[in-house]
């Protein structure tokens, strides 16, 4: 169904992952674009179901199905995937819940979802903080591009069947996760800051960034970002 060629883009300078994957973005010439990373597979035929769903006429929704996992070579089973989506409340009553509820929840996965390319350009994938003058968001890049789609109204649409496979491995994020906590609460921080929420969504962002919080203090301590301590740390315990 699908013959395509492929591009391989080789850079002379590394433009960090956020960076790259913009960059990827405003490359691309087709109608809907799906992003994967190295750690990530397609599996069977996903590609066909997923356009199987998709309202090729609304440009504003982005579409997902559910993960599975490859550890230390071995595929976990279809129980086993679900018990693990389900701590993402990805299962079949996921379509009742709200935007907000789905990228705060982190129901939608940081990569293999299908979006509109035009959408994905307009909004684009770099998240830039201004707290601290911290600057671009790079770890947690995926999580902060979630964010974005929310802001731009855009709609999630979950699809109850298994599309991608995660393979960890000693690298990966899973399993480094300090930088990533600490981006994920400054992108939390900067939603509560400047997105239109209403007093709910506000209270439920708030203990988010503050069951962060503690990791991301380590995390600052640990690269030495004194600055961004003693305001994060003034933040937590206000």
């Amino acid at each position: 169904m699908f013959n395509l060629p492929i591009s391989v883009i080789n850079r002379n300078i590394s433009l960090g992952q956020a960076k790259n994957v913009d960059d990827l973005i405003q490359r691309a010439n087709s109608q809907w674009l799906m992003i994967i990373h190295d750690d990530d597979l397609l599996i069977s035929n996903s590609l066909e179901k997923f356009f199987s769903y998709i309202d090729k006429d609304n440009e504003n929704n982005v579409y997902f199905g559910m993960q599975k996992l490859l550890e230390k070579n071995r595929l976990h089973t279809d129980h086993e995937g679900i018990d693990f989506n389900n701590k993402f409340h990805r299962n079949i009553n996921l379509n009742n819940s709200s935007s907000f509820d789905i990228v705060s929840n982190q129901s939608l996965p940081s990569n293999g979802f299908i979006i509109n390319t035009n959408r994905a350009k307009q909004i684009g994938y770099t998240y830039h903080i201004e707290f601290n003058n911290y600057g671009i968001i790079k770890d947690a890049c995926d999580y902060a591009f979630s964010w974005k789609c929310f802001k731009n109204n855009l709609n999630f649409k979950f699809l109850p069947i298994f599309t991608t496979i995660y393979r960890i491995t000693e690298g990966s994020v899973s399993n480094s996760k300090n930088i990533t906590i600490l981006e994920s609460a400054l992108t939390e921080l900067d939603v509560f800051l400047n997105f239109d929420l209403n007093n709910f969504q506000k209270n439920a962002i708030q203990k988010k960034f503050k069951k962060r919080c503690v990791k991301s203090l380590k995390t600052c301590v640990r690269t030495q970002q004194w600055s961004l301590l003693s305001k994060l740390f003034l933040l937590t315990f206000d």
